[in-house]
């Protein structure tokens, strides 16, 4: 989508867009924290004769030709619905009552994390001392009691040493059974939606990005006992939310269910009544998602 302009006020951004509508050119029509309503092209074959339209508008906002052209446009939006609705139904009849498998939603990459978590925790269960020993950020051993233990030898000096797998590796492993399924249910869900937005390259980079950054923040503000997915499932949260607030044409939609649930976790592992929580995980992956995706939504607004 190109910002072609702004109208200044949402009764003549609607007329405008229903005098679009009827001319077979998509657009999109948002307010703006000024008052001001922003302009959107959707398809870059129509900018130039939409910005044109834009210019007449603008110069005569009330001729007749714009509107007549909202009872043709509320004519078409009608039929659309309609049109959409037996397609859908047509769509569920040859579906059946059954909803598309896991496979055929998720993309290769959230696919490939995902059994990547779970086999690190099936070997987890059978040795956990050799897990913690490689994949935590640094060297960890665990006791008898379950505490995790570890030597202050100097900072990330495995890492330093070059075993930069742990800058990424602790966000594998897992506590128990119950914090690896909440964390996976909620990674494929963001996972799969910013890798059918964007591929699995882009999805992977930022899930290397943000699970290094809100890793070294545990590790240097708290301690190196730390483990889990969640801080890079805060991150991806914080990149949709950014997409979708700034950047209309990523697509992307924030379902009510997955913001309160994401923001009822933050809080209840702030208050401390989950027991010992990596927080800084969370606040770090949160504000690392999010920062990327504000910037690459106004690198995207201005393309």
């Amino acid at each position: 989508m190109r910002l072609i302009g702004h109208l200044p006020d949402e009764r003549l951004a609607r007329r405008f867009a229903d005098y679009l509508l009827v001319k077979s050119v998509a657009i999109q029509v948002e307010s703006e924290t000024d008052g001001r309503w922003a302009v959107w092209v959707r398809d870059d074959d129509h900018r130039d004769e939409a910005t044109a339209e834009l210019t007449s508008y603008q110069a005569q906002p009330e001729d007749r030709k714009y509107l007549a052209a909202t009872a043709k446009a509320a004519e078409l939006r009608t039929k659309t619905t309609s049109d959409q609705q037996t397609k859908a139904t047509g769509q569920r009849q040859g579906a059946g009552s059954f909803a598309r498998t896991w496979y055929e939603r998720l993309g290769i990459c959230t696919i490939t994390l995902v059994a990547l978590s779970v086999g690190v925790f099936a070997l987890q269960l059978a040795n956990e001392a050799l897990i913690w020993q490689w994949l935590g950020i640094v060297t960890i051993q665990p006791k008898p009691d379950g505490a995790l233990s570890w030597q202050n030898i100097g900072f990330l000096l495995e890492v330093r040493k070059g075993e930069l797998w742990r800058l990424i590796s602790p966000i594998f492993v897992h506590g128990d059974p119950l914090h690896l399924l909440m964390n996976m249910l909620l990674f494929a869900q963001l996972a799969s939606a910013i890798e059918t937005r964007y591929g699995w390259n882009r999805l992977l980079a930022l899930i290397i990005s943000v699970a290094i950054f809100s890793n070294l923040l545990e590790y240097t503000f708290s301690s190196p006992a730390f483990c889990g997915m969640s801080g890079v499932v805060f991150g991806l949260f914080g990149f949709i939310w950014t997409q979708w607030k700034y950047y209309p044409g990523s697509g992307f939609i924030v379902p009510p269910n997955i913001t309160f649930m994401m923001l009822f976790w933050f809080v209840f592992c702030i208050v401390g009544l989950g027991g010992y929580i990596a927080n800084f995980v969370h606040w770090g992956g949160l504000a690392s998602g999010a920062l990327i995706g504000y910037i690459t939504a106004i690198l995207s607004r201005e393309r």
